[in-house]
């Protein structure tokens, strides 16, 4: 069965096409700078890589259109069987993937404020999806499916209750989608993985903590939206309540711009006043620059104070599973992040922790022999996770297997 997954963004739709069964790639790419000058194609398929430069991409229709009109023309090498989608928020309607309808559109548009970056562009490209391929069925893979797990005690904010149940306040979290393909790598590699407790350190420009008890999400940083938790690549994270009304009674900046100062202009990039790409950070802090260095220190920071209260929400840990862009890549953060740790069991081995290799998608094992928690790095394979998930519902499987 070959899936088309579809990752639609607010300015992005990231497409791989997988054989489901053997896992292989067989196309992949994404279109880039969606309503903004300069649009980007790139993808890679059967006779090599390519890229195109277009004068502009209007919106998420014509990325689309590209994606269908290399995937489906006529002399396409492979054969389309179906559609997934990531959708960030399922909120209170979703706990598993779905077979998408109408109905399900209108969900997935019911929450998208609580989203508004993935869920109005998502649901736009799974009605274009709908549109020009009737026959073929689309599975929508929902990202806060996961934590529906999450004890209430866990996921309520004390607030009157009225408040919370007129607007269906909760943690939802988010990066379920990549926080359960990292469980269910762990499940692999370990005999006992039932009985584990797994802390899945899901670190990128989005960033996020999972604790993970017997398979299933007990607690998560990111909360009600996805600008709670850990500092990331341009969100705050978390912030005393009390700034945000502070600035909007003392500035004349409106709800809307302090939302998108906090979520935009806030994190690596806020801290370091450069960028939001890590890697940009490190060198320049490599040559001396002071406010990029402390901006590292920050970030690795929150990932271990939050790292503190998901291991104690689930009553200690047996596995720490680093994935994502920083977390796969970045030795100095996995580093800082387990560093005066070892009295609670997390102890790198240092010279395994420089030289794990990611390339070929396997898990490298960076813990030192004395460490009583197994300190993992477990490439996210977040798409695989979403075409095993169609074909999971489209076959009518009850349980879901590599």
């Amino acid at each position: 069965m070959n899936i088309l997954t579809l990752n639609s963004g607010s300015s992005s739709i990231k497409f791989k096409l997988i054989q489901v069964e053997s896992h292989e790639v067989l196309a992949k790419g994404v279109c880039e700078r969606i309503g903004l000058s300069k649009g980007q194609f790139s993808y890679e398929i059967k006779g090599g890589p390519s890229n195109k430069e277009l004068s502009y991409l209007p919106d998420h229709n014509a990325a689309a259109q590209l994606i269908f009109d290399l995937l489906f023309k006529q002399d396409a090498p492979y054969q389309i069987d179906g559609f997934a989608h990531r959708v960030v928020m399922g909120g209170y309607y979703f706990n598993d993937a779905v077979i998408i309808d109408y109905h399900t559109i209108d969900k997935i548009r019911e929450l998208a404020p609580l989203a508004p970056l993935h869920n109005y562009p998502a649901a736009s490209v799974i009605e274009a999806c709908m549109s020009h391929y009737p026959s073929l069925s689309n599975v929508a893979i929902f990202d806060t499916a996961f934590h529906t797990t999450i004890p209430d005690k866990s996921s309520d904010y004390a607030l009157p209750r009225d408040i919370i149940e007129k607007f269906k306040i909760k943690r939802y979290g988010a990066h379920g989608i990549s926080h359960r393909f990292v469980s269910m790598r762990v499940k692999e590699y370990f005999d006992n993985a039932d009985e584990l407790k797994i802390l899945s350190a899901h670190i990128g420009n989005g960033a996020s903590l999972c604790a993970i008890k017997h398979g299933d999400s007990v607690n998560t940083t990111m909360g009600f939206t996805p600008l709670e938790g850990l500092v990331m690549g341009t969100r705050c994270g978390s912030i005393d309540p009390a700034i945000v009304t502070y600035i909007l009674e003392n500035s004349s900046l409106s709800a809307s711009e302090l939302n998108e100062i906090m979520n935009q202009k806030s994190g690596l990039l806020g801290l370091s006043g450069l960028s939001s790409d890590l890697r940009d950070i490190v060198e320049e802090a490599h040559k001396g620059n002071a406010q990029c260095q402390h901006a590292i220190e920050a970030y690795s920071d929150s990932v271990k104070c939050n790292m503190g209260s998901m291991v104690f929400s689930m009553g200690g840990c047996d596995v720490l599973a680093f994935t994502a862009g920083v977390g796969e890549n970045s030795a100095i953060v996995r580093t800082l992040a387990c560093s005066g740790l070892e009295e609670l069991g997390f102890i790198i081995d240092e010279e395994k922790n420089q030289n794990a290799a990611i390339g070929n998608g396997e898990i490298s094992v960076i813990s030192a022999p004395e460490s009583q928690v197994h300190i993992l790095v477990i490439p996210t394979n977040e798409e695989l996770m979403m075409a095993m998930d169609a074909k999971r519902l489209l076959y009518g499987y009850q349980s879901l297997e590599f």
